[in-house]
């Protein structure tokens, strides 16, 4: 159970060696580095909700946490770490891909069209529809 509980908490190990070490200010300059704005994140544990939060545990031997908050203050996706630079790493890539989707959202809305046209329907007197478009 304990073995279980330690592979839960810790990387694939190809994936902590492609990053050496990373602390909390080296994370800060890489999401910096991304235009990653500090409204969607706190590395100081500061709980606020809407954002993902990177925050030292208590205990004797310490451990890292990595959770979100939503607006309610419920904690959701909630991961364990042994070491800072595992969660350091896990939480760069996490905002990293969250970065990459909005970027893909914001692409496909640029695409679409502005502005809807708007019409406005006039019924004459005879019946007759006539449809005109609004400025």
């Amino acid at each position: 159970m304990k073995e279980e509980c330690e592979k839960s908490r810790r990387l694939p190990n190809s994936i902590a060696r492609s990053y050496a070490k990373m602390n909390r200010q080296e994370l800060k300059i890489k999401l910096d580095e991304m235009n990653i704005s500090e409204f969607w994140y706190s590395l100081d544990g500061e709980a606020i909700p809407n954002k993902t939060i990177l925050q030292k545990g208590g205990g004797k031997e310490g451990y890292w946490i990595i959770y979100g908050i939503d607006e309610r203050g419920n904690r959701y996706d909630f991961r364990e770490f042994y070491y800072e630079n595992e969660a350091c790493v896990y939480f760069y890539q996490i905002m990293k891909k969250s970065k990459e989707r909005d970027e893909r959202i914001q692409n496909t809305l640029s695409r679409m069209p502005q502005k809807a046209k708007r019409y406005t329907f006039i019924v004459s007197s005879t019946g007759e529809v006539e449809r005109k478009e609004e400025k």
